[in-house]
């Protein structure tokens, strides 16, 4: 029988989204979360056995609060996977979208992003992506061109086509994250450029839009290419960043490539930024 590598993590619950984070940068395969009342978190995570546990649970444990549980097993089970895909049902995003792992998903009210589950990052359900999508809505205008920098399952790259841009770049370095995001750009019927590597791969080129959900450490890294790559009056959002000491350093990091935040979207204590590139006079 098939087995799988297990990590149960029972934490507060303010440090689940970051632990579910860690898990996908990791390569999880599926993730089953339970929250109660008492604003703790019970979280199983699933890996292949290709994945480290202990490097898993060194990530874990170097930014888990106090009262955080990992333990780390061996499971054998051919049928949590089926169940898990199973149960994932379209989620609703901002007053225009609709994000289903269903292909044949169809909505008269609301633009259906067809993003089936998958090891890539980015399906819909994390605060990041879903107040990257909600920006996407209101910003993208027919005829932009934009970029996805670690575009992961290419969702944010396959919303901005349907919402009327006119091309669209998405960058990921993970080879395995561009074939799941090549058959996601093929189940939405539309046109994406994927390219392997990091955003020097484009260094060149200019957009109207740039979307990079990150982290805070990477953003401030390559903020001053952000703005190099963004045309005058096109607008980057900015996510990965946790909490108000990432999001100051983010915000530095703008100032400094002469950047405007202008809109700031929270949930919990995930920050998503929009910022705008100043009109050359």
């Amino acid at each position: 029988m098939k087995t799988y590598n297990r990590l149960e993590l029972i934490c507060p619950s303010r440090f689940a989204e970051i632990a579910v984070m860690i898990c996908h940068d990791l390569g999880t395969i599926g993730i089953v979360e339970d929250a109660n009342a008492r604003h703790r978190t019970r979280l199983l995570a699933y890996f292949g056995h290709d994945v480290s546990m202990r490097r898993l649970r060194n990530a874990i444990k170097e930014d888990a609060p106090a009262r955080t549980e990992v333990r780390c097993s061996v499971v054998v089970d051919e049928d949590w996977l089926h169940e898990f895909k199973r149960n994932q049902v379209p989620i609703e995003v901002g007053t225009k979208l609709l994000v289903s792992p269903n292909l044949e998903a169809a909505s008269p009210e609301r633009i259906v992003l067809c993003i089936p589950f998958g090891r890539a990052f980015g399906t819909g359900t994390h605060a990041t992506t879903r107040s990257c999508l909600e920006a996407l809505e209101i910003l993208v205008r027919r005829g932009d061109s934009v970029l996805d920098l670690g575009t992961g399952s290419g969702i944010l790259a396959i919303g901005a086509m349907k919402l009327g841009a006119r091309a669209a770049d998405a960058v990921d370095n993970d080879p395995e994250a561009l074939g799941i995001a090549k058959l996601n750009v093929q189940r939405n019927s539309v046109r994406v450029r994927l390219i392997a590597g990091e955003i020097s791969a484009v260094a060149k080129r200019r957009y109207h839009l740039i979307m990079a959900n990150l982290t805070s450490g990477t953003l401030t890294t390559i903020m001053d290419t952000i703005a190099s790559c963004l045309l005058p009056g096109g607008n980057a959002v900015l996510s990965g960043i946790f909490g108000r000491s990432q999001e100051q350093k983010v915000v530095r990091a703008l100032k400094r490539a002469r950047l405007n935040p202008k809109r700031r979207i929270r949930e919990e204590e995930w920050v998503t930024i929009v910022a705008e590139r100043a009109v050359s006079h």
